[in-house]
């Protein structure tokens, strides 16, 4: 089968990391190059990163639990697990649409933009 078609159907999301090794900052960059190769109208590269590692990773899991704690009524159980949420992973790589604004530029089209940069991410992670 041709290699891009099998990365499609074998990549998947999971909740459980595997117990690799981390991520090396190599690794991470070419990750992050894959999305910015992503097709977008005008070149405006609609997206921006941020790389969390070490005790970042523990920082987002506070906002994340702060945030659903001020969204819903979660049991405590719920809390832990959206704080520890980022903690399974060694390394998180956010892709943070930021569309241009301009006469020319659909709003649409930057958001379809950096997801199709988000799917270049994910593929590029499996290979890896």
């Amino acid at each position: 089968m041709n290699p891009v078609i099998e990365a499609i159907k074998s990549r998947r999301s999971i909740r459980k990391m595997k117990p690799d090794p981390p991520l090396t900052r190599e690794q991470v960059e070419m990750i992050i190059e894959a999305a910015v190769w992503a097709p977008n109208h005008y070149l405006t590269e609609p997206w921006r990163f941020v790389v969390l590692m070490g005790d970042e990773r523990a920082k987002l899991g506070e906002a994340m639990s702060t945030a659903l704690l001020a969204t819903s009524s979660p049991t405590p159980e719920q809390l832990d697990n959206e704080r520890n949420r980022p903690l399974n992973a060694s390394v998180v790589i956010a892709l943070i649409s930021s569309p241009k604004s301009n006469l020319k530029i659909v709003p649409q089209e930057e958001m379809i933009a950096a997801g199709a940069a988000l799917q270049n991410m994910l593929l590029a992670a499996h290979s890896l």
